[in-house]
C-alpha cells in the first residue's frame, strides 16, 4: 500500500515545477520507506537476530534472582534471636 501511494504521489504534487516535484517525491519516499523499515524491525524484536532483544539472558537473570529470593534462609543467630539487641 505504501509503494502504491509513493507511485501516485507525483501526480498529486504541483505539475508546473518538475524539479520541485522530484525533490518532494524523493524526500517523502525516503522518509516513508525509512519509517516502514524501522517499524518492521521493531515489530519483530523477539528472535535470534543480532539486533533482537536477549530474552534468554533476561529470563535467566530473573530465574537466578527468584531462586535466591525463594531459597534465602535467615542466619541462625537472627532466626532465634541470639546475639541481637532485642534480648539484651
Amino acid at each position: 500500500m505504501l509503494y502504491l501511494y509513493l507511485l501516485v504521489l507525483p501526480w498529486a504534487v504541483d505539475y508546473e515545477s518538475v524539479p520541485k516535484t522530484v525533490v518532494i517525491q524523493f524526500v517523502v519516499s525516503f522518509m516513508m520507506i525509512s519509517i516502514d523499515c524501522i517499524s518492521r524491525e521493531i515489530q519483530n524484536s523477539f528472535g535470534y537476530d543480532a539486533n533482537d532483544l536477549p530474552l534468554d539472558d533476561y529470563c535467566e537473570s530473573i530465574l537466578i534472582g527468584l531462586n535466591f529470593a525463594l531459597n534465602y534462609r535467615m542466619p541462625k543467630a537472627l532466626d532465634t534471636g541470639e546475639g541481637t539487641m532485642q534480648n539484651s
